[in-house]
């Protein structure tokens, strides 16, 4: 038996649904049937189970359920369960990237906590609160000095509790962070919706938006076990002057300010950073490191994907554009445009497959300006040079390029990401006000693994539209802003 074949056998029973007249209604021969319903054969499209679903009148949360019966039995719960997770990362990037308020609604008595009174000793912290306030503290005093590092032992969720991110700086800081966290290897760990690592990263993007260096480190182990209250303050952040221990539960620590302990806490966690590996890499560009090193990755590559809100419009600017549109205040102007020659003409000709939505090249049109080019760098295209390259952008759609559009809960895709994924390599672009994009790069392999097997799976999910349905909204949307 399978998810499916149970849930199907329940309906059956449950509405007395007669097999034969089933078996009819879905063109479908007596043995497929009953192998269906036993478990031994699986259908064979989601078309098939949503015939099953209208025949045996299920409401709409019903047949929603037999789907996802279907593709659990289809796929296994691990990589049904990841891809949705990709997904509902994807949707919530905007909010994902948004700060909690909860420092600043907090009334300012809350931090009245005076931990000055056992400088170079120890306070003890016996609320989460405190241990806020303790971090505050710490934090502040960071601030003060040219160069300083925080190093934190604990998982996101502990630090999504204790609201890090928004207690850091928001204006340019020497401040380092060396973040280890501990992340599942075992495909079947648990059996649960949550693929673990993924949401790692969904709590561990606001870090990479503060003006501090933020770089997570990660190790295998049992991940459940850092959240057994019987271990005793498993959670650390430390810095060159103070350390915090907390326990699991964030409602109970321990301020330390004693010189001599504070080393050894410093060498215990050097010693474990060595046995670490990078989760991530995160870097800061205004293009030129993306033109020099990111369009070989696709030159020979049938592999690759690239999926955006927007078109990707770049590989078809002709050099009477870039000397037009790019900022004449651009520093090193020529030596930029050269390196975005080469850029355009080798991803012009990588096999990649790139996917966009109705809400980007709409954009667009209407606005001239593309999040893959930051403002400060290029002009906003005047009308008729956004028209031209929606047009070299079709006939691509037209020839052998797999271009088309993303649909169903994909059509919400957040207008300044871009995600660009192969087998072994894969980096998440966004933009922010500034003339810099931040990259992502995923470097755990089962993290990389994940964002692939979605971006591949998009057409069995039923996610794109066909090229024919991609080419007539190209055109209509042209045909139409010409009226």
């Amino acid at each position: 038996m399978s998810e499916f074949s149970d849930l199907l056998s329940l309906f059956i029973k449950t509405r007395d649904v007669n097999v034969s007249a089933l078996t009819a209604y879905c063109e479908l021969d007596r043995s497929t049937m009953y192998k269906l319903i036993n478990g031994k054969r699986s259908p064979s499209s989601k078309a098939l189970v949503k015939k099953l679903a209208s025949f045996m009148n299920l409401n709409p949360l019903e047949t929603q359920e037999l789907i996802q019966a279907y593709l659990l039995s289809k796929v296994g719960w691990e990589t049904y369960y990841s891809r949705k997770n990709v997904l509902e990362f994807l949707l919530s990037f905007a909010d994902v990237r948004s700060e909690s308020s909860f420092l600043s609604d907090c009334p300012s008595s809350t931090f009245d906590f005076n931990f000055s009174v056992a400088e170079k000793g120890t306070s003890a912290l016996s609320s989460q609160l405190q241990i806020v306030a303790a971090l505050s503290f710490i934090i502040i005093q960071m601030q003060t000095k040219p160069q300083s590092t925080l190093s934190i032992l604990a998982q996101p969720e502990h630090l999504e509790g204790l609201n890090l991110a928004a207690s850091l700086p928001h204006q340019n800081t020497n401040m380092h962070i060396q973040h280890i966290l501990c992340i599942n290897n075992r495909k079947s760990y648990i059996r649960s919706q949550h693929n673990y690592n993924i949401q790692c990263l969904k709590k561990l993007i606001p870090f990479y938006e503060k003006s501090v260096v933020y770089e997570p480190y990660y190790y295998y182990d049992n991940v459940n076990s850092h959240f057994n209250n019987l271990n005793f303050l498993p959670c650390m952040f430390l810095t060159d002057s103070a350390a915090i221990l907390c326990s699991s539960d964030l409602k109970e620590g321990v301020l330390i300010q004693e010189p001599e302990t504070i080393a050894l806490f410093q060498r215990r966690f050097q010693k474990i950073l060595m046995n670490t590996s990078p989760l991530t890499a995160t870097f800061h560009s205004i293009l030129n490191l993306h033109l020099k090193n990111f369009a070989m990755i696709y030159k020979d590559s049938s592999s690759a994907y690239g999926l955006s809100a927007e078109p990707c419009l770049v590989p078809l600017f002709t050099r009477e554009l870039m000397d037009k549109y790019l900022e004449e205040s651009l520093p090193s102007r020529d030596i930029f445009i050269q390196e975005l020659i080469q850029y355009t003409d080798t991803l012009s000709k990588a096999a990649t497959h790139t996917y966009f939505t109705r809400e980007g090249a709409t954009h667009f049109l209407m606005t001239g300006y593309l999040h893959e080019i930051p403002r400060g760098l290029c002009k906003p295209f005047e009308y008729e040079n956004r028209v031209k390259l929606l047009k070299k952008f079709c006939e691509q759609v037209e020839s052998a390029h797999d271009i088309r559009l993303l649909k169903g809960s994909l059509e919400k895709f957040p207008l300044n990401l871009n995600i660009s994924i192969t087998v072994n390599y894969g980096y998440l672009m966004f933009s922010g006000q500034s003339t810099e994009l931040s990259y992502i790069l995923l470097k755990e392999q089962n993290l990389l693994a994940s964002f692939y097997d979605f971006a591949s799976s998009l057409e069995e999910n039923e996610l794109l539209e066909t090229k024919e349905e991609t080419i007539q909204f190209l055109q209509n949307l042209i045909q139409h802003k010409k009226l």
